[in-house]
């Protein structure tokens, strides 16, 4: 039964939630930044005082970036042609992924770009041939004196002969021509894929997807959100281990899949 006081209750709610309601159809949205292609992860490192983002490119083949972003909502680039892919099924370029700044030195994430193609029936994939880049599915290191102020435009480009240089354990040597030198190498690749047959699909396979990133001592955590695992690379060494790998779980909701993964996107 409604009494007076409870009746106050009900209208002083609604109030409120009319507030609420007026306050968030008040607010505005405003654009910081223009001109990346396929934005993936950000961070901001404190003593820089910018942005980076890393930029998984266009329908062009290796147009993966990281750029700079200033406070004030300048973009400019760091690095570009970048190794980058339609990836199925829908064919989104995945390129760049994860960053961190350590010091002068930047580790980028390179995600599976097109290593994989769409297989015979939904949900199977097979190996891609020819690949836009053998750097999918890796770690690398820019290495440079100093990034120095925001507005300074480094602006590095790889060339596509870079990248098989790279690929081969070559450091490529970037800037000049007024720019600060900097370098550029592979710390981990990845195989690009594990087998994973099916019936009707021999060749099916897994593609790995290395999404996130934490650098601890001397130690890098690679979140793989394709093969579900945790990996890491030894920077002194070189060496690639299995830090965890996640199970299957079962599916405790409908509609089927029976099991479900963790799909590991991040680290901290």
């Amino acid at each position: 039964m409604f009494t007076k006081k409870s009746s106050m209750i009900i209208v002083f709610a609604l109030f409120a939630l009319a507030s609420v309601v007026s306050e968030t159809k008040a607010q505005t949205t405003s654009v910081f930044v223009a001109g990346l292609k396929a934005p993936v992860k950000i961070i901001y490192p404190q003593p820089q005082g910018y942005f980076l983002v890393s930029e998984g490119g266009d329908a062009v083949p290796n147009s993966g970036r990281v750029s700079i972003v200033t406070n004030q909502g300048a973009r400019l680039t760091l690095l570009d042609g970048l190794p980058s892919g339609p990836a199925g099924p829908n064919n989104d370029p995945i390129g760049p992924s994860a960053l961190w700044l350590n010091g002068n030195t930047l580790y980028i994430v390179i995600g599976s770009g097109n290593v994989v193609l769409n297989g015979p029936f939904p949900g199977t994939t097979i190996p891609n041939p020819h690949p836009n880049s053998p750097l999918f599915s890796s770690v690398l290191e820019l290495r440079f004196h100093s990034i120095g102020a925001a507005s300074d435009n480094l602006n590095y480009q790889l060339l596509p002969a870079d990248h098989t240089r790279l690929a081969n354990g070559e450091t490529i040597l970037l800037g000049g021509n007024g720019r600060p030198h900097a370098t550029l190498r592979v710390v981990a690749n990845f195989p690009d894929f594990t087998h994973e047959p099916r019936p009707g699909v021999p060749n099916n396979v897994r593609d790995s997807n290395p999404f996130g990133l934490v650098l601890t001592a001397n130690t890098l955590y690679v979140a793989d959100a394709a093969q579900d695992m945790i990996r890491t690379v030894n920077l002194a060494s070189g060496a690639i281990g299995t830090f965890f790998t996640y199970p299957p779980r079962p599916n405790p909701g409908m509609p089927p899949p029976p099991f479900i993964e963790a799909v590991p996107n991040g680290l901290r």
